[in-house]
């Protein structure tokens, strides 16, 4: 994960894409992905799936990596952002919102969902529907 985001460039703007929580701007805005403390993404695990696309292309390593420190439901919350969209509208924004990633990014990502699999942390089907939300993107 490291290494697949190394080279990932900071964004510009509002890395959030709703207006519930300004915290995440203060918390997030002009924090190198590698920076953010474990408290912090902690305390905003909830947000992830609200990032921008280039907020969320960022900052996902963060989360990636601190989810394998923690035993908790954070897991649930980067699952949730890589879920299934039904709706017309929630597929583009979740095409959009996955654009960004690089071939070696999304392996490392899906690498990231097979290891929650073999830990008994997500369940075949979920590693399948984020498999292909990161190759249908």
């Amino acid at each position: 994960v490291q290494m697949a985001f190394g080279d990932a460039v900071m964004p510009n703007g509002r890395i959030e894409s709703s207006l519930i929580d300004e915290g995440v701007q203060r918390d997030f805005g002009g924090q190198p992905w590698w920076e953010i403390s474990d408290s912090t993404l902690n305390y905003h695990q909830h947000d992830l799936s609200c990032f921008t696309p280039d907020g969320f292309h960022y900052y996902l390593p963060a989360f990636l990596l601190h989810s394998l420190r923690v035993k908790d439901d954070f897991r649930a919350w980067i699952v949730f952002s890589f879920a299934a969209c039904s709706s017309g509208h929630a597929r583009k924004q979740q095409r959009e919102r996955l654009a960004p990633f690089t071939s070696t990014q999304r392996r490392a990502v899906l690498a990231f969902f097979y290891c929650m699999e073999r830990w008994g942390e997500m369940n075949e089907n979920e590693v399948l529907e984020a498999a292909g939300a990161l190759g249908s993107s």
